[in-house]
């Protein structure tokens, strides 16, 4: 059974998702403010968020990546660079477009893709491993 994670790893880990995501969202033109409006959080949650202190809902991880047009691997590893980081507020528009229902099926749809890559890589690496 794989190891999980101590307890100073996940504060690590929040740091390194609260840095990426700071810089994705200064790098798409958004303010705290227009993000914690998004995300239906107070400006003060988003920076414990950027800081590390507190950690994401599946859901806010999710809302951020179709914001910040950015996969969620990258929000959570860092090892998939967003392709369009600085178009992120056409995304915006997404939410204004789309119906409650659209959006819960973009967001299964997210889900789905991101388990499917997730297997091609783990696939791939031990393909590699094998050669």
């Amino acid at each position: 059974m794989p190891k999980r994670l101590t307890k100073s790893e996940r504060g690590q880990l929040r740091v390194e998702i609260g840095t990426r995501l700071r810089a994705l969202r200064k790098s798409s033109g958004f303010s705290r403010i227009e993000l914690s409006d998004y995300l239906n959080l107070t400006v003060g949650h988003v920076g414990l968020i950027e800081r590390g202190e507190r950690g994401l809902t599946a859901e806010m991880l999710v809302n951020i990546s179709i914001l910040l047009n950015c996969s969620t691997d990258y929000l959570l590893t860092g090892r998939e660079h967003c392709a369009f980081a600085g178009e992120g507020r056409h995304v915006s528009e997404l939410d204004r477009l789309l119906n409650e229902n659209s959006k819960q099926k973009l967001a299964e749809f997210i889900r789905t893709f991101t388990r499917h890559q997730r297997r091609l890589e783990r696939a791939n690496a031990e393909k590699s491993d094998d050669e």
